[in-house]
């Protein structure tokens, strides 16, 4: 939370263990479009543009695309709010049909609140 570095190594530990993961993958590219590193941050968000899927973080990465196409990545906020984030994700994740760890995520918002 907050903590870029360790979010960074995380994230890639994550992805090494599944390759397919949305969420490790766009926070990624999020995580290297705030460090100006466009071409990694592109790198993981075209990964999950290009499968088309039906799930929020698709839109999200095609939208964060297009901002780093416009250079406008200094409207990206750079801390996290706790609340928000577990808020967001699990209804990301209920959208996606993911009703267990969906509860879980809310849970977790509400303790945080």
């Amino acid at each position: 939370m907050n903590d870029l570095k360790q979010a960074e190594q995380s994230f890639l530990k994550a992805l090494s263990l599944n390759p397919d993961d949305f969420e490790s993958g766009y926070q990624l590219g999020y995580l290297y479009a705030l460090q100006k590193n466009f071409k990694q941050a592109e790198v993981h968000l075209n990964r999950i543009w290009q499968t088309r899927q039906d799930h929020p973080k698709v839109e999200a990465a095609r939208a964060l695309i297009e901002l780093i196409k416009k250079g406008d990545t200094d409207k990206l906020p750079a801390q996290v709010d706790h609340h928000s984030y577990h808020l967001n994700r699990s209804q990301a994740l209920y959208q996606s049909g993911e009703y267990g760890l969906s509860l879980f995520e809310i849970q977790t918002a509400a303790r945080l609140k």
